[in-house]
């Protein structure tokens, strides 16, 4: 990824001194629609602007450790980090429906970013299974932002490989996927037939 990432959205800056130089947490990006998802933005130290890795979440907040594992690595990389919560999820505002505004949402959020004095204009997107997710979706709106995606363990078809695997609903797979997800903020939105 870090080939990918360097080669399509930009050489960063080599080894910042200090990584962090500059964190904001829970900033609320406004959507088309008004509502507004938290996002928590880590800058390197030194001068930008820079190119910026972007992480969209359903599963934890900026806070969790394996998240600012992916701050502390970018930032000495000399990338800008932005880690979003989906519409809905942890402290951001909305309802969430299961892919249904990522792509919307997604590009809403490369246009903030790309609107930042601290972004180059280049942002790369990586992480997997539903972060994998958004990231598919996001391309799917042209941004010409979207320089790059990394998107792993994700299924070809989600209808076929996931929730219908040989045509049958799997209730063991998307139950436990939905009583993973309980426990953490969110406003669940769910529309029988689509």
């Amino acid at each position: 990824m870090t080939v990918l990432c360097a080669l399509a959205v930009g050489t960063p800056a080599v080894g910042a001194a200090e990584p962090f130089g500059t964190v904001r947490y829970h900033q609320m990006v406004p959507m088309r629609d008004e509502v507004r998802l938290a996002t928590d933005v880590y800058l390197p130290s030194g001068p930008g602007p820079f190119p910026t890795l972007l992480v969209r979440d359903i599963y934890g907040n900026g806070s969790a450790p394996g998240r600012q594992r992916y701050a502390r690595w970018a930032t000495e990389h000399g990338y800008a980090f932005v880690f979003q919560n989906a519409r809905g999820r942890y402290d951001s505002e909305g309802a969430w429906y299961p892919y249904f505004q990522e792509i919307n949402d997604g590009y809403d959020t490369l246009s903030w970013i790309e609107g930042q004095p601290w972004s180059n204009g280049k942002v790369g997107m990586f992480g997997t299974s539903y972060l994998a997710s958004v990231q598919w979706l996001a391309a799917l709106g042209q941004h010409p932002a979207l320089k790059a995606i990394a998107p792993a363990m994700s299924p070809g078809n989600y209808y076929r490989d996931v929730a219908y695997p040989g045509g049958a609903f799997s209730l063991l797979s998307r139950a436990s996927w939905g009583i993973g997800l309980v426990g953490s903020r969110t406003n669940m939105t769910f529309q029988p037939g689509l």
